[in-house]
């Protein structure tokens, strides 16, 4: 009877390609967005040929091919309440990239506004509760705006619809809200940039090397290194060929949790919530540790920024909780 073969182990290293990217948004949506941001008001222009209300404002109206006027001609503002058109439930994501499914379950609908536009937004109701049994269409609902602190000029300013649950399920105009926008402003209207980010998860395997590496940070919290053998250069962290020698190295040489700082750089600006683990300022060193040839490139803590310098002795020190990962070091200390 042969024996079942043991499965291999090999970590899968996620990480993440943020792009940041700007543009402006043009006379019509800086003027939109703008006075969603600041004065809580919505503003959709209408077509002078066809009569179609459009929202967000539009530049040219896509059925008659006509160019809308600048505000305040043919603007109208709206109100924010209207019925429920239809709804649905999204179940977000349905699989990530690492091939695990997490539910994140939200609903979303078309309300068409009292003033003839449809808006299609989030909807607070909760997915399978008893409101969501209750829903039905033509119900009132109303627009809620997130707090000033947190509206940055743009559609997302818009929270999510209300159900109105009090009020009759039938559509119903306002004449006071409706209509041309009387005068023109006198304030000129800065350009209105948007800033966004392109977040894009992604993530590679360890190979077998780099998994023994974090497995024993993770399981033994001994640090492995690869020792080559022509040249007897140990590699913290280990790679599978010496870069001197261009041989294949397979001896795994355990080295000490203590060494000496050989350069240091700190960090006082904060740039990314996902490669920056640690508040600024911080300290991020490259430490050769007690038999190794190479330098590892860590964060140096429990000590003033100020007060580093090139050859101090640190140490490593692990977290309580550990996942395969370079951070089951949690920092290196100084000791000497």
């Amino acid at each position: 009877m042969t024996q079942e073969k043991k499965k291999e182990e090999l970590i899968r290293v996620e990480n993440k390609l943020a792009i940041d990217y700007r543009f402006a948004a043009g006379p019509y949506l800086t003027k939109a967005w703008s006075d969603l941001r600041d004065k809580e008001i919505l503003w959709g222009n209408r077509c002078p040929k066809c009569g179609h209300l459009h929202f967000p404002p539009v530049v040219v109206c896509a059925p008659c091919h006509v160019r809308l006027p600048e505000y305040p001609d043919g603007w109208e503002r709206l109100g924010g309440k209207g019925y429920l058109d239809s709804w649905y439930k999204i179940v977000l994501p349905q699989m990530d990239l690492l091939g695990r499914t997490e539910p994140d379950q939200y609903l979303h609908c078309v309300a068409w506004l009292d003033e003839g536009v449809a808006l299609y937004h989030f909807l607070n109701v909760s997915p399978d509760s008893p409101e969501e049994e209750r829903l039905k269409r033509g119900l009132r609902v109303q627009m809620e705006l997130k707090p000033r602190e947190q509206r940055r000029g743009e559609r997302e300013d818009i929270k999510y619809f209300n159900v109105l649950w009090d009020e009759p399920p039938r559509k119903e105009t306002s004449e006071d809200i409706r209509g041309q926008p009387t005068g023109k402003e006198t304030e000129r209207l800065q350009p209105l940039i948007m800033n966004d980010r392109l977040d894009l998860p992604v993530w590679s395997c360890a190979g077998r090397i780099g998994t023994r590496f974090l497995i024993e940070l993770r399981d033994n919290q001994r640090i492995m290194g690869l020792r080559c053998p022509k040249c007897k250069k140990v590699y913290v962290p280990p790679k599978m060929v010496c870069s001197k020698c261009s041989v294949p190295m397979d001896e795994w040489v355990e080295v000490r949790k203590e060494g000496t700082l050989e350069t240091f750089t700190v960090v006082n600006e904060h740039y990314s919530d996902f490669f920056q683990p640690k508040q600024p300022p911080y300290a991020v060193g490259i430490i050769k540790l007690d038999g190794a040839d190479t330098g590892l490139c860590h964060f140096v803590d429990e000590v003033n920024p100020s007060n580093l310098k090139v050859g101090l002795r640190v140490q490593a020190v692990f977290r309580d909780k550990r996942e395969a990962s370079i951070l089951d070091i949690d920092h290196f200390k100084v000791i000497a």
